[in-house]
């Protein structure tokens, strides 16, 4: 206990040093697959022990005052509660720090076992604050303004409303995972996870000043499977092919590609297009992304993951692409609560460790 104790300090130090620097927005991040409780609350604890998992992201830095986004998730599995708990944290700035969002909230999902060994289904909620925060200072109004020098004057400008808008912000979202044949020893052939999230349900009011306006209900649909192929007896390779498509209101993502996985190194090729459509006109960027596997010690291993966006639309030459880098841990023999469950609960919720992951 007193290792796992270290462990978690360690790690939350680094992750703290690692989450400050970093204002943020809601955003879509490239690498999907290593931030799924970001995308569907129904993913929470379905990996074993303890997942700590932080993401930065600088969407087009050649441009002034850009985009900045931060992520922070927690997500154990648990049994006591038949399922897995989780936090999120999501801070992010819009225009050099014009409009500041930040998200706190927690996550509960529900395990149910259809097939021992071979299928489960998870059901998540999330429950978040949200605060978001315009700076008025920033702004430049008609009133300062001089035609021959410039901004010079002082604003009359009073807000009619509120710098800050704060208000509760729920999610839900569902997922299965299954094996698909066979290989050597029993094993699977394939895992495969699907599963699909509906955010903001309750569609909140964002407006500063009294008026209404809603967040529409952002829908995401998403699937992976990993394909281990083993050669020359002892080695494995991994294919983990996935796809995300999102949309909230007239806004469409449509994300695909493939990692390959040779321990410790991983890597991938990723296409992201403006909506389902695989036509020139709708291709947005081509995402390649390189990252190392390292174990810690025997229960504790860290992944470090960066991506680069190369922008293919009509933006490419005003943008210089986007960064993004990952940082995970996962601690596999954690446990939060002590193990007071029924031997036949503790048996099916073992099960689990049949599925392969990336």
């Amino acid at each position: 206990m007193k290792n796992q104790v270290f462990n978690i300090l360690i790690i939350l130090s680094l992750t703290i040093i690692f989450i400050i620097p970093a204002k943020g927005q809601d955003a879509n991040f490239s690498q999907f697959y290593n931030n799924p409780i970001y995308y569907n609350p129904g993913l929470a604890g379905i990996s074993t022990g303890l997942n700590i998992r932080t993401q930065y992201r600088k969407l087009w830095p050649r441009v002034n005052n850009n985009f900045r986004t931060c992520n922070l998730t927690v997500d154990v599995e648990e049994i006591n509660v038949s399922g897995g708990l989780g936090l999120i944290a999501t801070s992010g700035s819009d225009n050099g720090g014009l409009i500041k969002t930040t998200k706190i909230g927690g996550v509960y999902s529900y395990r149910l076992i259809v097939i021992p060994r071979e299928f489960i289904v998870q059901v998540g909620f999330e429950a978040a604050y949200i605060e978001k925060q315009i700076d008025y200072s920033g702004l430049i109004f008609s009133d300062q303004l001089d035609p021959v020098l410039g901004d010079i004057y002082e604003s009359g400008f009073k807000s009619q409303g509120s710098d800050k808008v704060i208000y509760p912000d729920f999610s839900v979202g569902f997922v299965s995972r299954f094996n698909l044949g066979k290989r050597s020893g029993r094993k699977a052939a394939t895992t495969n996870t699907i599963g699909a999230a509906f955010h903001h349900i309750t569609q909140p009011n964002e407006s500063y000043i009294g008026l209404d306006s809603r967040l529409p209900i952002k829908t995401t649909i998403h699937f992976n499977s990993i394909i281990p192929l083993r050669y020359n007896h002892d080695k494995e390779i991994k294919f983990a092919p996935a796809l995300i498509y999102e949309r909230q209101a007239d806004l469409e993502t449509f994300t695909a590609g493939l990692n390959v996985v040779k321990n410790p190194i991983y890597m991938g090729l990723w296409l992201r297009n403006k909506n389902l459509l695989l036509e020139n006109q709708n291709y947005d960027a081509l995402v390649v992304m390189l990252g190392i596997n390292t174990v810690i010690n025997n229960s504790t291993i860290l992944r470090i993951g960066y991506s680069y966006d190369i922008t293919v639309s009509k933006l490419r030459t005003a943008t210089a692409g986007s960064h993004e880098i990952t940082l995970n841990f996962e601690l596999k023999n954690f446990k939060l609560f002590s193990d007071r469950a029924p031997s036949f609960k503790r048996k099916s919720f073992s099960n689990k460790v049949c599925f392969d992951k990336f």
